[in-house]
C-alpha cells in the first residue's frame, strides 16, 4: 500500500505550474541571451576566424598538399 507524501505532491504540482506563474522580464531575456545565444555565435564566430585563416593558407602555398587535413575528401 502506497502512502501520501505531501512534499512529493506539491514537488509535483511545482512541476506541473512552473509555466503558468513564469513572467518574461528582462532578467529572464539577459540570462537567455548569455547562456545560449552569445556562445552560439562566440563558437561560430572562432569557427569562422579559424577555418578562414586556414584556408589563406592553403591558397598561399604555405601549406604542403601532403600536409592538409582531410585531403582526401
Amino acid at each position: 500500500m502506497k502512502s501520501f507524501d505531501p512534499a512529493i505532491q506539491r514537488y509535483q504540482a511545482m512541476r506541473v505550474s512552473t509555466f503558468e506563474h513564469f513572467k518574461p522580464n528582462p532578467k529572464n531575456a539577459g540570462y537567455g541571451l548569455l547562456f545560449t545565444v552569445i556562445p552560439i555565435l562566440g563558437y561560430a564566430y572562432l569557427l569562422h576566424f579559424t577555418r578562414s585563416k586556414q584556408e589563406q593558407k592553403y591558397r598561399n602555398g604555405e601549406v604542403a598538399y601532403k600536409d592538409r587535413d582531410f585531403k582526401l575528401i
